[in-house]
């Protein structure tokens, strides 16, 4: 760590990876299987205008930005 401090940089060789996109077609895919499903439940208590409903559904993503 001194090395670092004092040079900005690890003394190792640096190794650059190709990029592979498997992961981001599985998270994309993941976000839709349950994101679409998520939104149609959403939506209803939303578009009711119940101060509840709204208060509940901001609670809850308030909640999952926090935890995630």
């Amino acid at each position: 760590m001194s090395y670092f401090f004092a040079h900005g940089v690890f003394p190792a060789e640096q190794v650059d990876y190709p990029r592979g996109y498997r992961n981001l077609i599985i998270t994309c895919l993941w976000n839709l299987l349950l994101g679409v499903p998520l939104l149609h439940y959403i939506i209803p208590f939303v578009a009711s205008g119940s101060m509840v409903s709204l208060a509940v559904v901001a609670v809850t993503l308030l909640a999952g930005n926090i935890i995630g």
